[in-house]
């Protein structure tokens, strides 16, 4: 009687409440729902996860693999434990986020999910469908060797952005749009804004993946 009473009301254990424990089985549920047969799994780059994901899905597709695939990511890592630890390494911002500013002192973490449906351009025009943007380029690189996870390198930012217009066939000159990461660390928005410039030079609009 006791053990039914604790019990009442609390959701059965399924292989739908599942995800919440195991990041990987995430993938599968979507692929089940939406009874798709192309390879699925979860990718954890951190903050380049949704790039890592659309960058393997864009192989795929080059190699003819598949035709459709659905890349995105998701946040919730809203717990305790991930505060604290985010704030003992003063990554975390007391007040609010303020990217690129000389008052910077921290990201405020939050919780979202995106996704992307990804063809070959060719295929999409074929079958008529809304082509919202196209993928020219992407690359991607590690910093190696470095000082911390908040002390980013310009030698892997560079690389990533270099090889993605390298891919795409642009030169970084004709860019008149570009979107940053801007983590409010002092470091890392220092860091980030000497990539840019180094890349994109003096006249450039105001984790290392970019997609061109």
């Amino acid at each position: 009687a006791f053990k039914q009473a604790i019990t009442e009301g609390l959701p059965k254990v399924t292989e739908d409440t599942m995800p919440g424990e195991l990041a990987n089985v995430v993938s599968g549920r979507v692929a089940n729902l939406l009874d798709l047969q192309g390879p699925n799994y979860s990718t954890d780059a951190a903050c380049a996860s949704t790039f890592a994901a659309i960058l393997d899905a864009c192989r795929l597709l080059q190699a003819r693999q598949v035709d459709m695939m659905v890349a995105g990511a998701s946040d919730r890592t809203m717990d305790p434990a991930t505060f604290a630890k985010f704030s003992a390494i003063g990554a975390l911002s007391a007040t609010h986020s303020t990217p690129f500013d000389s008052n910077a002192n921290g990201f405020v973490m939050g919780e979202g999910a995106g996704a992307v449906t990804l063809k070959r351009l060719s295929d999409a025009i074929r079958d008529g469908d809304r082509v919202q943007a196209v993928i020219r380029g992407i690359g991607a690189s590690s910093d190696g060797r470095g000082k911390g996870i908040t002390a980013p390198s310009t030698r892997g930012q560079i690389q990533a952005v270099t090889r993605a217009y390298s891919q795409a066939g642009y030169n970084p000159s004709s860019v008149q749009l570009i979107e940053a990461h801007g983590t409010s660390t002092v470091v890392g928005d220092a860091t980030e804004l000497t990539s840019l410039s180094e890349v994109f030079g003096d006249d450039m609009p105001g984790n290392n993946v970019a997609v061109g």
